[in-house]
Parts: structure tokens; C-alpha cells; sequence
């Protein structure tokens, strides 16, 4: 009953790794071109008050980018800018 309790006690929680893709909404730009707070930086504040967030990237949110260009970069695999880190390997260990 002891070993139950401290396996219990030991458990892991799990951690959310966070990756922002998009135009300048998703920067929290305002239509007003007005810099607030985006969706993306609540919920990273709500997962780090829980202790739950691991990574959060948004490297490759840019202002004015078009569903064209982020097929293109999806497509040609861009490197990002900070990480040094491919956009598909950075989607493939994002669980949002």
C-alpha cells in the first residue's frame, strides 16, 4: 500500500507544446494596426499558470501573411527564424 501511494505521488504531468501559425491576428494585431492580445498569448498564460506548457512557438505568425504563402512555406519547409527548427518537425511535436 505504501508503493501505491508514492507511485502515486511521483505521476507525471503531462506538458502541452504550442505552436501559432497565421497572419497578424494571431500576433494580436488589431484591425486598427493597434499591437493587443491575441488568442495564442491567453491561452499560453492560462497553460503556464496550470504548470502544463512545455514549448510555445510562434515564430512562424507574420503580419499580412496569406494562406498562399504559409502553403508555400509548408510546402518548402521553412527553417524558422529563432529555433533553427523546420516547420513541418515543429508542427509534428506540437499537440496544439
Amino acid at each position: 500500500m505504501v508503493a501505491t501511494i508514492i507511485i502515486n505521488s511521483c505521476r507525471l504531468v503531462p506538458k502541452t507544446t504550442v505552436t501559432a501559425l497565421g497572419d497578424s491576428l494571431s500576433l494580436g494585431m488589431t484591425p486598427y494596426n493597434v499591437a493587443g492580445t491575441s488568442f495564442n498569448d491567453y491561452l499560453k498564460e492560462r497553460l503556464e499558470n496550470a504548470k502544463k506548457l512545455d514549448v510555445f512557438n510562434n515564430e512562424f505568425s507574420l503580419n499580412h501573411l496569406r494562406i498562399h504563402e504559409l502553403n508555400d512555406y509548408l510546402s518548402d519547409n521553412v527553417i524558422g527564424k529563432y529555433t533553427r527548427v523546420p516547420i513541418k518537425q515543429t508542427l509534428a511535436k506540437s499537440e496544439l
